[in-house]
């Protein structure tokens, strides 16, 4: 297996996704990882509905994820692993998987006590400590919206 990346966006598959991110680079698999999507019968149909056809689509609780990625389940496929927040990589963390680096796409926090980092990014000061903890575990986090724009390194801008 091939991660090819590892992408927080509140969104998950949308046309930013599909039109960019999977053009250039060209995955085998999409996987969602998300808790609660399994549950919720509207939320797999639209993910299934956007994905584009020539790319596999595949949505797992952390846990199974973890697993399956242990178990070199997916074999030699070219993997876009895609959550909706930061509580997903931290449950990655807590099963026994860190991913090198997360690159940030879209994270809206919308409370007064926000931290903005860019016009894409705001997070919680829950949210905020948790990428602070899970990067001295050796992730790396990156905002970036497009795969042509530069990586923006998320940490060293909380630190600032």
């Amino acid at each position: 297996m091939e991660l090819l990346s590892v992408r927080i966006d509140e969104r998950l598959i949308h046309a930013q996704v599909t039109v960019n991110w999977i053009d250039k680079l060209n995955p085998d698999r999409i996987v969602v990882v998300d808790d609660n999507i399994l549950a919720d019968d509207a939320q797999r149909s639209a993910l299934k509905l956007s994905c584009p056809k020539n790319v596999k689509l595949t949505i797992l609780e952390t846990q199974n994820l973890v697993s399956r990625l242990n178990e070199d389940f997916f074999q030699d496929e070219k993997i876009l692993l895609l959550c909706k927040g930061i509580k997903a990589i931290k449950r990655m963390a807590l099963y026994g998987y860190l991913p090198k680096e997360v690159i940030i796409g879209n994270l809206h926090y919308q409370d007064d006590d926000r931290i903005v980092i860019n016009q894409n990014i705001a997070v919680s000061p829950e949210q905020k400590q948790n990428l602070l903890d899970l990067n001295d575990k050796g992730i790396n986090f990156f905002g970036q919206l497009f795969p042509e724009d530069e990586k923006i390194d998320i940490i060293s801008l909380l630190n600032n």
